[in-house]
């Protein structure tokens, strides 16, 4: 997986595990560890779900941090590398 929050943070693409491969779609999962942005709050986790359509190349991520209510959800396209 690969998102600004990602490169931020990690420098580099993340390694996603695929847990649903089906005709329609791939699901993949990945656990951002703690990070700390520039005022010195720290999130403790980020829980990336990505879904990928395989029909229309259209991808889906929801990035709740852990210990907050709030969600964050990206759309886009993807490339499978």
């Amino acid at each position: 997986m690969k998102d600004p929050l990602i490169l931020r943070f990690l420098m580099r693409p993340a390694r996603a595990k695929v847990v649903a491969d089906n005709a329609a779609r791939i699901k993949s999962t990945k656990e951002l560890p703690s990070i700390r942005n520039r005022d010195g709050q720290e999130t403790p986790r980020f829980f990336y779900r990505a879904s990928h359509c395989k029909q229309t190349g259209k991808l889906k991520i929801n990035a709740p941090p852990a210990g907050y209510t709030n969600n964050f959800i990206a759309f886009g396209s993807y490339a499978v590398q």
